[in-house]
């Protein structure tokens, strides 16, 4: 198992937890065809930021709710944070969306 992978599943305590957050990240790799994990682990913040509200721009022309966003946004800021070792701020750009950056 790649090191960022185990680093993001060792992070989570609940097997439910576990379940949707892993679910939520592969979800996002395959949106972006990344090769895997690792890949994702390797961009650096101003990519990684970009990506992520790219995707969020996506699903809400898709119809998808912020409410229903936030499980996989959870789940990419956990990965991030546990990979950079840095926290990560968000806040909202428009109504539904959101912002990342370095905090």
């Amino acid at each position: 198992m790649q090191r960022s992978h185990l680093l993001f599943t060792n992070s989570i305590h609940s097997k439910d937890t576990l379940r949707v957050y892993q679910y939520s990240l592969d979800k996002f790799i395959e949106h972006f065809k990344l090769r895997d994990y690792d890949s994702l682990a390797s961009m650096d913040s101003k990519m990684f930021q970009t990506i992520v509200e790219d995707y969020l721009m996506e699903k809400k022309k898709e119809g998808k709710s912020r409410s229903t966003l936030q499980t996989p946004i959870s789940a990419l800021e956990l990965f991030f944070q546990q990979i950079k070792k840095i926290a990560l701020y968000k806040r909202k750009v428009g109504a539904d969306s959101w912002s990342f950056g370095v905090g």
